[in-house]
């Protein structure tokens, strides 16, 4: 039998307090995580307050690209009853200005990029020796062959003296054959890397992006390495093929909208400072991320259990406001769709990180020993939950994001929009568009004066055409009107011009005139081909700085991350490195057009005797390359700058050593080709060897 045990009732009060309190209290996380998570957070508060004014801004421009007002001028537009039309100016040249830098990028049967060897590459040490020893044994055996053919004697030492001769120009050809070498590996690394963009969804990401600069700002993210499934065609033993799905880790690219990114206070740039990329993620992608390298599987699980019921999908911000601007309905969302998710890449102290890191699995203080030093990472954090935390593996400390705006603002990481430039302009003209349908409804009909008193009984006051009206006498208005008309000004095409005015003001701050996109309304010199095309050309400036920024600071950048990334790896480890890239986007406008056709006129004009001997052949021929250039094609493939061939006829002088006199052409061959007469027949032949095999003693160290 047990004992019993009396408790006073200030025990159980007490014992009561600490159960509730207990219950009260969620369980607090590790100091560690807790600090790294607040130190987040705060950055994340800071971000969110220095984008407040932009993002205001980029809501304005996407309302005025889908032809909505401001809430608080629709209202104020309500309050009057004036007509609620707004003229689509900014619609009309944001879509146009789409159209035509994409048309401007993606031409047919082309890629908007390039790889080029640098003037001077620099192959591998081996590579290098192999062509150079490869081109003196080929024009050692040119040279021997000559000899042959012009019936001289064979001697080791003449031929040694003319390449001895020969050297500064063998040199120079050496360079030539270095240089095709390179543009032959350079092809390799093109056709490499132009896989990968395709498959890794670089090309879809540049579409996606080119709406969101002329809007406000683009932002495309890659290359990532993610694993994602790709359909592989495989052949049997049998020779029969068939489809199969593959896991692989490719390279991917995705334009991120303006939106979700949220720079530090004060950065000019992409790499100035902190930034915060906010991702949506659905519970399934979560769950994909248990057993990823990096990844923390005990924090996934917990965002697992926590997501029901979306209590981490609006955990950063409200996003009413935005979804409606984007053409969204936020009721429509199912509360479990997607969850929240912050990605930082900074700097971090590494003390926090050793905090953080407290059982040493993640092997922090091997990745950042100095706990003073701060170290560029990548951090991705959902709630209270840290789910990754790694080093950011670029050497320089760089972001895998490249942005462009519009307008780009010195100093400043957010530039400005299309409908920006042109707000002033889409504002003058909806008031026009307003007071022209306001005007033509007032003056559609007249207005009436009506003196009541006048009426007679029963009679009413309503206009339908042909009414008699029934009066009676006014002893005080004697002779006056009972029914009076008005017809109000019509000012129709006063209006028409001062919103025409304001439209070509349009056309000239945005730099997408009306003729650019269709309108046959062009008048003056726009009336004919060539003054059109004119035309197109001054207006092609704008956009040539649109498509120029583009090509470096977002082609130019991101090819830049995928050669290197593939330089990195083992298995391309023979391509060449020393190359550039190179973007076609601004090489690509109605001026090159020009170029080339004034190009072929020049040809045509300058092929008659008299230029013929001003030019020479070496003039002619760096025409005529150039003239090659500009139709897009290699003028190496067409016009070889160097041959063997072209060296012997440049002046046999050379081949006999200097001083010497050209050699003699043999008078006439035998079936094996070989000479019948000559002094090398003959000397050949008195030492008793075979005129068709000479020997030569010796041989050329190089």
């Amino acid at each position: 039998m047990g004992l019993l045990i009396v408790k006073s009732n200030t025990q159980l009060i007490e014992e009561d307090k600490k159960t509730s309190a207990n219950a009260a209290v969620p369980p607090a996380q590790s100091p560690a995580v807790s600090s790294l998570s607040a130190f987040l957070d705060k950055a994340w508060e800071a971000a969110k307050k220095e984008k407040i004014p932009f993002e205001r801004q980029m809501l304005k421009n996407m309302r005025a690209r889908d032809n909505e007002y401001e809430p608080d001028k629709l209202s104020a537009i309500k309050a009057i009853g004036a007509p609620e039309i707004f003229m689509g100016v900014t619609e009309s040249k944001t879509r146009s200005c789409e159209a035509w830098v994409k048309d401007i990028l993606f031409q047919p049967n082309n890629i908007p990029w390039d790889i080029e060897p640098t003037p001077v590459p620099e192959l591998p040490a081996g590579l290098q020796e192999q062509i150079t020893a490869r081109f003196y044994s080929e024009a050692m055996s040119f040279m021997v062959s000559q000899s042959v053919q012009t019936g001289q004697p064979i001697d080791a030492e003449q031929i040694i003296g003319s390449l001895q001769a020969k050297v500064p120009e063998f040199q120079k050809k050496i360079k030539y054959l270095i240089l095709e070498k390179a543009k032959e590996k350079t092809k390799e690394m093109k056709e490499k890397m132009n896989d990968q963009l395709t498959e890794g969804g670089w090309y879809d990401a540049v579409d996606d992006f080119i709406p969101d600069v002329i809007v406000h700002t683009g932002i495309i993210k890659g290359p990532m390495l993610r694993r994602d499934y790709l359909r592989r065609v495989k052949t049997n033993d049998k020779g029969i093929m068939s489809v199969t799905t593959v896991s692989e880790n490719i390279c991917q690219y995705e334009a991120r909208g303006f939106l979700n990114i949220y720079p530090g206070p004060g950065s000019t740039g992409i790499n100035s400072g902190y930034l915060f990329d906010r991702l949506p993620y659905t519970p399934q992608d979560i769950q994909s991320m248990i057993g990823l390298p990096g990844f923390i599987e005990s924090e996934l699980r917990a965002v697992l259990r926590e997501c029901d019921g979306g209590k981490l999908r609006d955990w950063t911000l409200n996003d009413t406001e935005k979804a409606s601007a984007q053409g969204l309905n936020p009721d429509s969302i199912n509360e479990w769709e997607e969850v929240d998710c912050l990605e930082y890449w900074g700097t971090i102290k590494a003390k926090l990180l050793h905090e953080f890191d407290s059982d040493g699995s993640m092997k922090w203080k091997e990745k950042a020993p100095d706990k003073d030093l701060y170290y560029n990472v990548n951090i991705l954090k959902i709630g209270t939950h840290i789910i990754k935390a790694s080093l950011n593996k670029d050497p320089r400390g760089c972001k895998p994001y490249c942005k462009l705006s519009f307008i780009e603002r010195p100093g400043s990481f957010w530039g400005k929009g299309l409908p920006e430039v042109i707000d002033d302009t889409q504002t003058s003209c909806n008031a026009c568009a307003r007071a022209l349908l306001y005007n033509v409804g007032m003056a559609s009909g007249p207005q009436v004066e009506i003196n009541s008193d006048r009426l007679a009984s029963g009679e009413k006051a309503d206009l339908v055409p042909w009414k008699r009206w029934f009066v009676s006498n006014d002893e005080m208005m004697n002779g006056g009107k009972a029914i009076e008309f008005y017809t109000p000004p019509l000012v129709a095409q006063q209006l028409i011009q001062v919103f025409n005015f304001y439209l070509k003001l349009a056309d000239e701050h945005s730099g997408v005139p009306a003729y650019a996109h269709g309108d046959p309304q062009v008048g003056g010199a726009g009336n004919t081909a060539s003054g059109l095309s004119m035309l197109m050309t001054q207006a092609a400036r704008g956009i040539k700085l649109l498509i120029k920024n583009l090509d470096k600071k977002v082609i130019e950048d991101t090819l830049q991350r995928q050669f290197w990334w593939n330089i990195e790896r083992k298995e391309m480890a023979g391509l060449i490195g020393d190359v550039r890239i190179v973007a076609k986007g601004s090489s690509s406008l109605i001026a090159k057009e020009q170029q080339a056709s004034r190009m072929t006129e020049l040809l045509s004009i300058t092929a008659n005797p008299i230029d013929a001997q001003i030019m020479g052949l070496d003039g002619r021929k760096k025409l005529l390359r150039e003239v090659i250039r500009t139709h897009e094609m290699d003028p190496e493939a067409v016009i070889p700058e160097f041959s063997f061939a072209a060296l012997a006829q440049t002046g046999d002088q050379a081949l006999s050593g200097p001083g010497a006199a050209p050699l003699a052409k043999p008078a006439n061959l035998n079936a094996a080709g070989e000479p019948t007469q000559g002094t090398d027949f003959q000397t050949v032949n008195a030492r008793g060897g075979a005129a068709s095999k000479p020997r030569v003693e010796g041989h050329v160290a190089m």
